[in-house]
């Protein structure tokens, strides 16, 4: 039998239980079947380039792939790994 997908814990897995998701203070925005948006706000830590004090590329890079993840887990109707360099 498969497992319910619990959608209402997406958020909480997304955001507080991927560690570097953690680590980068990504926060859900909003969330619908198929589709997520998220954000990390600029903190001093995660810039990339002091001078213009513009956020690294490795954090937008993997703020767009974990949100994509977000999207496609948005989209099952049961849970399952998703590895978004794939």
């Amino acid at each position: 039998m498969a497992e319910t997908y619990d959608t209402a814990a997406l958020p909480d897995r997304m955001t507080q239980f991927v560690p570097h998701a953690a680590a980068l203070g990504m926060e859900l925005v909003s969330i619908g079947k198929g589709s997520g948006v998220m954000r990390s706000a600029w903190r001093e830590e995660l810039v990339g380039d002091p001078e213009s004090g513009v956020i690294a590329g490795g954090v937008v890079t993997a703020l767009i792939d974990h949100t994509c993840g977000l999207a496609v887990n948005s989209a099952n109707e049961t849970p399952m790994p998703i590895a978004t360099l794939d």
